[in-house]
Parts: structure tokens; sequence; C-alpha cells
């Protein structure tokens, strides 16, 4: 769960200051340095002015697809300035070439790294201290969590209390059966957060919206299904039509023409790469370099999926399919650094080239947990409507250890609001996921939360019944 900054005008501000902060940045950088040759004053003007408008298109772009306006207020600070770095690397690549077309800057190229260190520095600066800002000014806020059980209550506790470690200064958990004069509740608290499977979520919306307070709702799968749907009219009734999650022939064909230019792209760049690896696990360990093992694909179809062996030979042999667990014993030392970067997985770019994979999709799973979890929930053989994927949603929003129904929500909401930009999304997210490492870590230890009793806030509804008495006088 994220809280954006603010309305429009409150991301439009920080747009424009990160527009002032990058093109100062820059271009300060570069005089103080002076590596610019003047031939004419007339073309520095020009191919500044191209640089300037052509790079801001490509920064205000790069901000959007690293999620740097909707949902960064929640990231870390490692997080931004990872995000900031990439940003203002792919920016200046673009500005620094359009000046070396009209002829300048003949030797820049040796300084580009303090240049974009300088930039990194403002623009990631002048975030983390508005980030400090709005977190701290969110250290008192409660948080209602609704759950139907006391475990999923805990579960969405700490899910909240680790995802915004500053954001709520105190939580209140409440089952739905003891939640009684939803009023009282609900204003006495300054958001609510409402776990799967409450069926009286509509009440407790509708008390939500009356009250002016923010509600952050844990979908069922269902709810994915139609969250895009088509609004129609049948006599008298207002419709939704919940179409058909395959995709159309034209997003088909643009996803597969991607696939192929990226993954040979990639092969082609990461070559070295993986000849490298392949080395270097036959030298550490026992066993080929190459992991092979069969993987269910689109409309249920086997396919057997190429990865850099990471674990002991024969690592299942005496115990037959396991999902692997943090500091599992059987992965290697190599293994592990090769896990934690992803870069085990590099192989599968020949699977996306072959079309038995797409780059971004479900993760692929053994038919042995398929089937399990089939039979946990229904709704996990809709991943099957699209191909796997080296990289989705719910490794770039989730981690390795969280369970398959929660990743579930984000496969069937990706599968049913796929677009072309939210692949392209996804892939620059998956960049700072990789550096972060974080995603790839097991199953952690739960943090307590602080959070107050589950029976009403008599001194706040104390207070909010004084000032109903006055309004009323």
């Amino acid at each position: 769960m994220k809280r954006h900054l603010g309305p429009l005008g409150s991301t439009a501000l920080i747009g424009i200051l990160d527009l002032l902060l990058l093109h100062t940045g820059f271009w300060a950088t570069v005089q103080a340095l002076s590596t610019f040759s003047i031939h004419s004053t007339i073309e520095l003007t020009v191919a500044r002015i191209v640089a300037i408008a052509s790079s801001t298109i490509v920064a205000l772009a790069l901000f959007y697809v690293f999620d740097l306006y909707e949902d960064w207020v929640g990231q870390s600070v490692a997080d931004i300035v990872l995000a900031v770095t990439f940003v203002v690397a792919g920016t200046d690549l673009v500005e620094l070439l359009i000046v070396y077309f009209f002829g300048e800057a003949r030797t820049v190229w040796p300084w580009f790294p303090l240049i974009i260190a300088v930039q990194v520095l403002l623009v990631a600066g002048a975030r983390c201290v508005i980030r400090l800002f709005i977190s701290g000014n969110s250290t008192n806020l409660t948080l209602l969590i609704v759950a139907t059980d006391e475990k999923s209550a805990e579960h969405l506790a700490n899910a909240a209390e680790e995802d915004q470690s500053q954001m709520f200064g105190q939580y209140e958990l409440v089952l739905v059966g003891e939640l009684e004069e939803y009023d009282y509740r609900i204003r006495s608290a300054d958001m609510v957060l409402l776990g799967p499977g409450i069926k009286e979520r509509e009440d407790i919306i509708r008390c939500c919206a009356m009250f002016r307070k923010d509600a952050f709702i844990v979908p069922d799968p269902t709810d994915l299904l139609s969250m895009r749907g088509i609004p129609g009219r049948m006599g008298d009734f207002l419709t939704i039509g919940v179409h058909s999650c395959a995709f159309a022939p034209m997003q088909a064909f643009v996803k597969r023409l991607f696939d192929i230019v990226f993954s040979s792209l990639a092969i082609a760049v990461s070559a070295p790469v993986m000849v490298a690896i392949a080395l270097a696990v036959r030298w550490t360990s026992n066993g080929p370099a190459i992991f092979r093992q069969e993987r269910v694909g689109k409309d249920g179809a086997p396919y057997m999926i190429y990865k850099f062996r990471t674990m002991i030979d024969g690592a299942e042999r005496g115990t037959g399919p396991v999902l692997a667990s943090h500091e599992d014993p059987r992965i290697t030392p190599l293994g592990g650094f090769l896990r934690s970067t992803r870069m085990d997985e590099l192989p599968q770019f020949f699977n996306v080239l072959k079309g038995e994979m797409s780059m971004v999709g479900p993760r692929p799973e053994r038919e042995f947990f398929v089937r399990q979890f089939e039979k946990q929930d229904p709704m996990y053989a809709l991943r099957a409507i699209v191909k796997p994927g080296i990289t989705g949603l719910a490794q770039v929003l989730g981690r390795y250890a969280t369970n398959a129904h929660d990743k579930l929500r984000f496969d069937l909401y990706y599968i049913s609001n796929h677009a072309f930009l939210m692949d392209l999304r996804i892939i620059c997210k998956t960049m700072v996921v990789v550096l972060q490492r974080r995603q790839a870590e097991g199953v952690a230890v739960a943090t307590p939360v602080k959070r107050v009793d589950s029976v009403r806030p008599a001194a706040r509804i104390a207070e909010l019944e004084r000032e109903e008495s006055i309004m009323s006088d």
C-alpha cells in the first residue's frame, strides 16, 4: 500500500522541480568543467535548445516508468536514489548525444559519471527531503485494519508496517464480527485498510466516503478481472462488461515483436557474462552449468526452462519437488549470489526468443506446484492465459517469499490490465529491484507493530461527539 503525494498539482510541482534541478545540474557542471569548445554562439544556443527540449521529454517519460510520480513517497531512500540514477543517466545520454551532434561537448564524455553524480545528488536529495517532510507529518496517523480473522489482521498489519515503516504511528486491528458502529470506528481512524473476503465491505466503504477517509482494499481475485470493465446498459440496469483476459491480436503481435527484439539484444550484450558465469558454475561445483527443468507455459503446455544451476547437482533427488527456502542449504555460494542478482535467469532470454516465454508475465511454475495451487484457489488456472515471463508485476512488487495466493492478485491484475507501457514500466522497475536484491530474500521475521486496542477509542469518540453537538447548536 502506497500513499500518493497528493493531487495532480502537487505532482506537477515535483515534476517542475525535477526538471529544474536536472538541467541546472547538467549545464552548471558542464560549464564549470569548461568542456565545451564553442565554435559559435548561434550553434551553441541551437544545441542547448534542442538538447533541453528533447531531454525534458525523455526525463518525464523515465520518471513515469520508474514510478517516481505515483508511488514514490512510500519507497525507500535507496530505491529513490537508484531510480533517479537510471533516469539521470538516460536523460544525460540523450542530451550529450544531441549536443555532440551539433559539434559541441567533444571532451565531455570522461566527465559523464561526475555530471550524473551531481544531478543525482540534487534530484534525489530534494526528493528525500520532501519524503522526510511528508513521512514526518504522518507518524501520528492511525490505520484501521479490518479483516475476517486474527491471522489475516496480523498479516496485513505486518505488511503495512514493513511497507511504510514511517507512515503510520499506530494500527487498530479489528475483526468484521466485532466491528459495530462503523461510523465511530472509521471516524476515529485516519485511513482504513480492508482485507479480502469481507462481506460487509459495501457498508464500510460507504462510511469511508461519508467521512472523507481514504480506504485501501486488498481485492479478491474476481474483483481484479472486472477492474477495467466497460460500462454499458441493459434495459434500466447499468452493466459492466468483463471481457476475456486474452490479449487482442494487435496486443499479442506488439508483445511478441518486443520480446524478439529485446531478447535478441539482451543475448548479444550479455553473451560474455553468460560464458563467464557458465565457467564459474562448472569450476565451483559438480554438475552441469545449465539447469533444465519442465515448467507450465501458456494454455498449460509444458516446456523446458533454462537457468544457470544455483543448487547442488541432484538437489531434489531424495525429496521430490520442494520450493527453495530462505538460506536453503542446497544453494551453492555462487548460486546464492546469482539468485540475489537474478543473473541465474539470463539463459531464459533463449526461452523468450523461442516463443516459450515472454519478457513480462506470471512467474513460470512446475506442474506439481501448479496443481497444488489450483486446488487451493481455482482462479490460479487463469495465469495460463498468457505466457510466463522472466519478470512480472509480482516479481517487482512482491517478494520471492510472498505466498502464491498473494502473488496471484498481482498476476491477475497484470493479465486484465495489460498494456505495452505497463511492460516497459515493469522492466524498468526490475532493474531497480535487481540492484536492491530485497525481493529475492526469503521469509523474514515479522516486525511487531505498534497498535491500539481494538475497542472503541473513547477519548477520540468523545471529541467527535463534542464536535457534533457544537455543529448542531
